[in-house]
């Protein structure tokens, strides 16, 4: 096993790594977007993980989702993601621009 840097902050100790278990091909952050990019998977998991996603952070929401995901609330969510990249860079944390495309060598 070996530790991955995903996101890595050059000033600070505020980092996120992954682990590379010996003997997979991906180690375990990217092997758990690739099955987040499952729908049938994704889907299963937030029904099995209900009662976690609603009690939240300090008891609030953790995942705001609509039945059908319509326009103003997936623009919602974005800009939040947009707060939380400025967030990471703004405290020296690197991380992928597209982490469809990302790939630890």
């Amino acid at each position: 096993m070996k530790l991955v840097p995903i996101f890595v902050s050059d000033n600070s100790q505020d980092s996120l790594w992954s682990i590379h278990l010996d003997g997979q091909p991906k180690n375990e952050f990217d092997r758990f977007f690739d099955l987040m990019n499952n729908v049938e998977w994704l889907h299963a998991f937030l029904v099995s993980n209900m009662d976690d996603l609603h009690s939240g952070f300090f008891g609030h929401r953790a995942i705001k989702s609509t039945h059908d995901m319509k326009r103003g609330h997936l623009q919602t969510e974005l800009k939040k993601l947009e707060q939380t990249k400025r967030f990471l860079r703004n405290n020296g944390i690197n991380y992928p621009e597209d982490l469809n495309t990302y790939r630890d060598e």
